[in-house]
């Protein structure tokens, strides 16, 4: 790989850098993670984390090198090297034992040359691909194709040659999965087209004007339990397309909530933290039924007693008050409270479905959508100007189910944080899951069918009233 690095990013530095720019520098929140696993796909679009790279100061460094780079400022080779003395510096070349907070376990990690390459590479291509997506999406009008290309030599993977000259509406399903890169040192990439050119090329065969038959594989989240249906060629943590969990909303530098550290590496981190981006409304949310349809976090269905599930729950709930909770649809940082695991984890009330869900809670603040906003009625609290309902789709083996998340707008004096209140569930009868999605711009998709792993937003929502009084149906 060393020999042709310089070739194979060659295409990156012809392109103006400002959305790739953007894209690094919008990934303002540093997380400490002991596992590739505990990030997830489009989480990586707001947090920068290297597995088992337990101090925040060097993290900061390493993001900030790479975001120099791509920039401009810094060569690949200089990164490199700058990033290598950092870490012998520090103590951490070479194998480090660290201590996984969840299990209590020591475990060893290696900086060397191969691994700095590694993540360099990864998140370059990110980066690129994060920003070729915003162009990609301001040229629609004119462009409104995608184009799959590969590298074309020996060593591109099997499925990723069955992908190349598939040509797409943007508005299709197959780019919110497939969108390159698609694995550890993925080269593929896309270009966009004219509706023209389509016509053109489509009439003489030079491009596919549909994708292979999609096959898929179960990938289990080790850390979260959280299943996840990965399509074949992709390798598991790359199904996603990091460009569309970038919101037009600039960061800014604020505090955020930190896992487990002092203040003085807080402070040194310089995290950002995403403003809100949902704009005032009361009532139902008037954009509701443009949006998306919305992934489904599933769980494997696992059959024990409620007070299991809500011992399980409590132990979850406990290690995630150390952890960030973001929400992509609007750009929250979600805080955990004594109230919130009152409420959520120490609840007998609780369904075993609601007690499964906080297995899962990362995933569904995540994906979860906001769909209606109305004052605080009950209590009247001059602190809580605003709350909250977001809704999120959750697979338990066979049975889906609309997960509700209230959320609580708190601001006293200084303090504005968005508090996660309430959880609760109920299963969706019928669910119309394994359908085309319908795009933001009303046009079925002519991708591959979405494999139970999306629902649309009235589906989702089908019999709920809203605050406005309106009763959603199919």
């Amino acid at each position: 790989m060393a020999r042709n690095a310089s070739a194979e990013f060659a295409f990156l530095e012809r392109l103006p850098p400002a959305d790739a720019l953007a894209y690094l520098q919008g990934r303002g929140l540093l997380t400490v993670t002991t596992s590739w696993q505990d990030l997830w796909q489009e989480e990586h679009a707001r947090q920068f984390t290297i597995s088992r790279l337990t101090r925040l100061d060097l993290l900061a460094a390493i993001r900030d090198g790479i975001t120099q780079s791509v920039g401009g400022d810094l060569s690949r080779r200089d990164w490199t090297r700058d990033t290598r003395a950092l870490l012998q510096r520090a103590g951490w070349w070479g194998d480090v034992a660290v201590t996984d907070p969840e299990t209590g376990e020591i475990v060893t990690t290696r900086f060397d040359s191969a691994r700095l390459r590694l993540i360099f590479d990864t998140n370059v291509r990110m980066a690129y691909a994060a920003g070729q997506w915003q162009r990609i999406e301001r040229a629609r009008a004119t462009h409104p194709y995608i184009r799959y290309i590969t590298r074309r030599d020996e060593r591109v993977r099997e499925q990723h040659q069955a992908w190349d000259n598939v040509t797409l509406p943007i508005d299709d399903a197959f780019w919110r999965e497939h969108m390159p890169p698609n694995g550890w040192r993925c080269r593929c990439r896309v270009t966009n087209m004219t509706r023209a050119d389509y016509e053109r090329q489509a009439r003489d065969g030079s491009i596919k004007t549909q994708p292979p038959p999609e096959r898929a594989r179960e990938f289990v989240n080790r850390r979260t339990g959280e299943i996840t249906r990965v399509p074949d060629g992709i390798d598991p943590g790359f199904a996603y397309n990091p460009g569309m969990n970038q919101r037009a909303d600039t960061p800014r530098l604020v505090d955020a909530k930190l896992a487990a550290v002092g203040p003085e590496l807080a402070e040194a981190a310089h995290v950002a933290r995403l403003m809100p981006g949902i704009p005032d409304f009361d009532g139902q949310r008037p954009d509701l039924f443009a949006l998306p349809p919305v992934r489904i976090t599933e769980l494997a269905a696992v059959t024990a007693s409620h007070d299991d599930l809500m011992r399980a729950a409590q132990t979850l709930f406990e290690h995630l008050r150390q952890d960030v909770l973001l929400n992509d649809d609007s750009g929250w940082v979600l805080s955990l409270n004594r109230a919130a695991y009152k409420k959520i984890a120490d609840n007998a009330k609780q369904s075993d479905a609601e007690l499964r869900a906080v297995a899962a809670l990362k995933q569904l603040a995540r994906r979860a959508i906001v769909v209606e906003r109305h004052a605080d009625i009950k209590h009247g609290n001059e602190y809580v100007p605003g709350i909250f309902r977001l809704y999120a789709p959750l697979r338990i083996g066979d049975h889906v189910y609309r997960v509700k998340l209230t959320v609580k707008d708190f601001v006293q004096g200084g303090d504005h944080r968005k508090l996660l209140h309430a959880l609760d569930a109920i299963e969706i009868e019928n669910a119309p899951l394994g359908t085309f999605p319908t795009s933001v711009h009303g046009t079925v998709g002519t991708g591959q069918p979405t494999a139970r792993r999306f629902i649309n937003i009235a589906d989702l929502l089908d019999g709920v009233t809203l605050y406005n009084g309106a009763l959603l149906r199919r």
